[in-house]
């Protein structure tokens, strides 16, 4: 079991002195995702061509360079940022990223179909029921019954979300373990950030919940000031994951050498 105070610690401890270095790597990310929006009036599909094939790769790679920092002493390198574009990596690592994305949207998807329902039933029965002598206006109004559906359909969304948040928190963990082995296979990385974070779901969303007055406060400032949150929760994060793969090896869940890790005994001298 673990607590938010002792991650939050731990991750100021780790920070000290290495800040900065965290910061610009959490600013390259940022500026990056940014240019690509940025591209949009030159190259029309630059947007999702960067989040697709450029922003998976880096967000493990940040993934593994705050995880790689809580590991040594030495600040890492900054080529840790964009060590999945290299070594066969790329691939796999992108391809995991997207299930876990079109997974995520699939379930998303459940969360819309009250209202994918009940608004072109609304309409329809409004253009059936509009005599053509009465005005457009109301045909615009809603009536009580159609009020009520609107309750009911925006209720019914924000209850067939859970699911959704469920899955999103169910494989948080999987950059962190393409971090550890970017080869480990899409279906073992959901499967394993699924082990590891069951039982430990809200407990996550609650860690999350508590960033929200950090992140008011930097979009307070321009939005210019959730950069320098960033770090600190990545390096939180980074405890989390180490952490829940501790007790992922300890329950039999995975082992250190699947996640990428060399046995001592066989670590050349």
């Amino acid at each position: 079991m673990w607590k938010r105070s002792e991650l939050k610690s731990q991750a100021r401890t780790v920070l000290q002195g290495r800040y900065w270095s965290a910061f610009l790597i959490c600013l390259i990310v940022a500026g990056i995702e940014s240019a690509g929006t940025a591209l949009t009036s030159f190259i029309p599909f630059a947007p999702l061509a960067v989040t697709l094939l450029v922003m998976p790769p880096l967000i493990v790679g940040q993934a593994r360079w705050f995880s790689r920092g809580r590991e040594a002493a030495a600040v890492p390198a900054f080529d840790q940022l964009f060590s999945l574009f290299r070594g066969g990596s790329w691939g796999p690592t992108v391809g995991a990223m997207l299930w876990m994305y079109l997974f995520l949207f699939l379930w998303s998807l459940i969360a819309v179909l009250p209202m994918a329902v009940l608004v072109p039933l609304l309409v329809v029965a409004r253009v059936f029921q509009r005599s053509p002598d009465r005005p457009w206006t109301e045909f615009v109004a809603l009536d009580r019954v159609g009020v009520v559906l609107i309750v009911v359909g925006i209720f019914l969304v924000f209850l067939l979300a859970i699911p959704a948040v469920i899955k999103m928190y169910s494989y948080r963990m999987v950059p962190w373990i393409l971090a550890d082995n970017p080869k480990i296979g899409y279906d073992r990385a959901l499967k394993l950030s699924m082990a590891l974070t069951r039982g430990q779901r809200w407990d996550i969303f609650v860690l999350d919940l508590s960033f929200l007055g950090w992140f008011l406060l930097g979009v307070l400032a321009c939005g210019v000031g959730v950069l320098f949150v960033m770090p600190y929760y990545w390096a939180v994060y980074a405890e989390l994951y180490a952490r829940l793969r501790r007790s992922g090896v300890e329950r039999g869940l995975c082992t250190m050498e699947e996640l990428g890790f060399i046995p001592a005994s066989h670590r050349p001298v």
